[in-house]
């Protein structure tokens, strides 16, 4: 497994939690909760996102860092999570991410968020798979948000989505999903994004 950090609006933190999820790995098997050592993530702590699949498209957050909490305004364990995304991309975000768990796979999103201050910012997120109590695959996150897009009204609540949306898909040792191609695109991003991970991969 190859992954170019380069890529990265930010390159360190994605390599180094990376490298922190590799340390956790038994051989070649997918680390299970219980093995990710907190020191090991401290650096990444604020910004560390943990959900699981509770029914089918029913995602619910295990843990949120304390950054993810306030950039969100405070995050509801008991709230979908595709409920935060725009209605137009939340089918496409939910086979993207039921995919990753099922195949298993790590994957890259990039997407946009729209706050509730009116700011809409370029966000980019690596997903690296555990193992949950029960044995079910987990998402494990490490989510940055990066440069101004626009700014519009304020909202109610945050909207992940509203401008862009894509995620990529990367083989950890079982493939990657049959159904979907490397790069899957709910919604592509502006034409003045500075950065897109869609053009370099």
């Amino acid at each position: 497994m190859r992954i170019n950090f380069s890529m990265f609006r930010d390159p360190d933190p994605y390599q180094s939690y990376f490298d922190a999820w590799q340390k956790a790995r038994i051989g070649n098997e997918l680390p299970h909760r219980r093995d990710i050592g907190l020191r090991d993530f401290a650096a990444h702590a604020d910004n560390l996102i943990i959900i699981e699949r509770r029914a089918p498209g029913f995602f619910g957050h295990r843990l949120v860092g304390s950054s993810v909490v306030e950039r969100f305004g405070g995050v509801d364990p008991t709230t979908n999570v595709l409920e935060f995304h725009a209605p137009d991309v939340k089918d496409d975000v939910q086979s993207w991410m039921d995919c990753l768990l099922q195949t298993p796979c790590a994957g890259i999103a990039e997407f946009s968020t729209a706050y509730q201050d009116g700011t809409h910012r370029a966000c980019q997120a690596l997903i690296l798979p555990i193992i949950g109590p029960d044995g079910a695959p987990m998402i494990f996150s490490l989510q940055h948000a990066f440069e101004l897009i626009r700014i519009s009204e304020p909202r109610d609540k945050p909207c992940v989505g509203l401008d862009y949306s894509v995620g990529h898909f990367i083989d950890i040792g079982w493939g990657l999903p049959e159904e979907m191609t490397s790069s899957h695109i709910a919604k592509p991003p502006p034409a003045n994004l500075t950065h897109p991970l869609t053009t370099a991969l």
